[in-house]
């Protein structure tokens, strides 16, 4: 809450001293949330005053570092309300916005300019970096390095050579991570732990999913539009019984995103059909940026990869809303304008075993551990 009301603002500073470098504060974390895992387990916070106006909160997961920066404004106050209902009053507690910082544990900068090393040093630093990482070809490089004047190295060869290393490490994880799927775990035993939804759609993008219309088509409070495809309502139709709300409104919202997508490849490059289903411009851009390549203002292009990753996700999305084995893929195939047996090669590139029922009707179940299929859809 923000403002300029002496009377509240006379009760925080008066309430200020008692709560010291415990009162609550807001937290940014500029550079990206903590990971989940993090983030839902209790994480711990220490506080710490450096004197009655600066305070700095601190914390840590396994791998990263998290300190705030005291940046609040002299010009603007801050405070949380916090309503009681039994006594039908509401309590104002100051607080500050603090900036997380965030840094891996342990880093070092090495090889920076400014560190003043000879070229000897630079050298020898880069060499133990080919004879860790390198490829054979950057170890014949540094090879013939090696066999030169040490004093004649000059700054070009060295980041020639450090360009090398970097080039054989990305391709190496280019090979290792499909661009056509979402990051996965490999090693897990459990099938819904395959593919992380929270991982393919961040949480500032999966709460913006505005699912009302979906919802209301649920409950009956509005009908389904005629060009609406038969596989979202027969969705619907099987969450009728469901009474846990919370699980309606995550498969609304996955269904949403489903048909924001389709909508997104059938749209030739155009914000505007989009923006007709209630896709705010945030999602609207994170789609196009997942999936596309953005050609000018509210303007893109889908390519043919694009749609063969497209519907890759669309298969995984499936698989999550029916709990990871779909009896029957026929409604989505046509909701996409594709055939049974085109569909499930793409039900098969993210790990499905396919079960032929006759000619047309298609089984898919994930199974786990993960198996992929050796040819790729997408370099």
């Amino acid at each position: 809450m923000v403002g300029k009301q002496t009377n509240i603002f006379d009760k925080i500073k008066k309430e200020d001293k008692e709560l010291g470098s415990n009162k609550p504060a807001v937290l940014k974390f500029s550079q990206g949330l903590p990971p989940l895992s993090f983030v839902e387990n209790d994480p711990e916070f220490v506080s710490l005053s450096h004197n009655k106006k600066k305070r700095t909160i601190i914390t840590s997961t396994d791998q990263l570092e998290y300190e705030s920066q005291d940046n609040d404004s002299k010009l603007t106050k801050y405070a949380i309300g916090i309503f009681d209902k039994a006594t039908k009053q509401l309590k104002i507690v100051p607080s500050k916005i603090l900036s997380m910082e965030q840094s891996v544990i342990g880093y070092k900068l090495t090889l920076d300019s400014s560190s003043g090393l000879s070229r000897e040093e630079r050298y020898d630093k880069v060499k133990k970096l080919a004879e860790s990482f390198g490829s054979k070809v950057t170890k014949k490089k540094m090879q013939k390095l090696e066999m030169e004047n040490v004093e004649n190295l000059d700054y070009e060869k060295t980041t020639q050579s450090i360009a090398d290393v970097k080039n054989e490490l990305a391709d190496k994880e280019s090979d290792e991570k499909p661009f056509d799927l979402p990051d996965f775990d490999a090693e897990t035993n459990k099938a819904d732990e395959i593919y992380n939804i929270e991982a393919i759609l961040p949480p500032r993008i999966f709460f913006a999913i505005n699912h009302q219309t979906f919802l209301d088509i649920l409950y009956e409070k509005s009908e389904a539009p005629a060009y609406l495809p038969e596989y979202f309502k027969n969705q619907l139709d099987l969450m009728k019984d469901e009474k846990d709300e919370d699980l309606i409104v995550y498969k609304c919202k996955i269904l949403t995103f489903m048909w924001y997508t389709m909508i997104l490849m059938k749209s030739r490059g155009s914000h505007d059909p989009l923006l007709k289903e209630g896709c705010t411009n945030d999602i609207i851009s994170f789609l196009v940026s997942l999936f596309g390549s953005k050609t000018g203002n509210k303007k893109y292009i889908i390519s043919q990869d694009d749609k063969l990753k497209i519907y890759n996700y669309l298969a995984i999305f499936a698989l999550k809303l029916e709990d990871f084995q779909i009896s029957d893929i026929t409604l989505l195939s046509q909701a996409l304008s594709l055939t049974s047996n085109t569909f499930e090669k793409h039900f098969a590139r993210v790990g499905c075993k396919i079960m032929r029922v006759n000619a047309d009707k298609r089984s898919v179940r994930l199974t786990a551990p993960l198996q992929l299929p050796k040819n790729k859809f997408s370099k």
